[in-house]
């Protein structure tokens, strides 16, 4: 998806599962090497964005024999005997909240972060395997305290895979959209 911001294809970016940065950030998981600079493009593009926090509290690995030796004490939730989720600890995803934020900041379009309330994925939803409470306030605290001031956030009461979040976030994008066309 950043290439095709970069290259122009894309003109408004709705981005509910940033993951990637997740594990750009902690510097594991299936996807490694991440290409560096997740959340960049739309924003250097000047694009309107609405992004938010799907899968951003585990790393996402293959068989169990995948995981790192150092991340097998950690929760691990797997999803098919190929597919292992890992959680994120609390100063991970205050790195990850930190870094996320700093990313924004440097946008020079409209930007929107749209926090789901009730859960960034079924497995970390209050009651499933990876939910962890303290880590996802601590992610919202560095957030918080690094996001500028002009970058809409707003916490939804919702799962992220609520209709009425998608639809939020639907339509948070259409209104950028729609304004930057409108040259608002």
């Amino acid at each position: 998806m950043e290439e095709l911001v970069e290259e122009g294809i894309i003109h408004g970016v709705l981005d509910l599962t940033p993951h990637e940065l997740t594990e750009e950030v902690v510097g594991a998981g299936a996807y490694m090497p991440v290409k560096p600079g997740r959340l960049r493009a739309a924003g250097a593009k000047g694009i309107p964005q609405v992004v938010s926090t799907g899968g951003m509290e585990y790393l996402c690995f293959g068989p169990r024999e995948s995981i790192p030796l150092r991340l097998r004490k950690r929760k691990i939730y797997m999803h098919n005997p190929y597919n292992a989720n890992v959680s994120v600890s609390r100063a991970e995803m205050a790195r990850v909240g930190r870094t996320m934020a700093e990313r924004l900041n440097e946008a020079r379009g409209l930007t929107a972060m749209l926090i789901p309330l009730r859960g960034w994925s079924i497995y970390g939803a209050e009651g499933g395997p990876l939910y962890n409470d303290m880590g996802y306030k601590t992610f919202l605290k560095a957030l918080k305290s690094h996001l500028k001031a002009d970058i809409l956030l707003e916490e939804v009461d919702a799962h992220i895979n609520d209709n009425h979040f998608v639809h939020r976030c639907v339509n948070q994008l259409i209104e950028f959209m729609n304004k930057q066309e409108k040259g608002d």
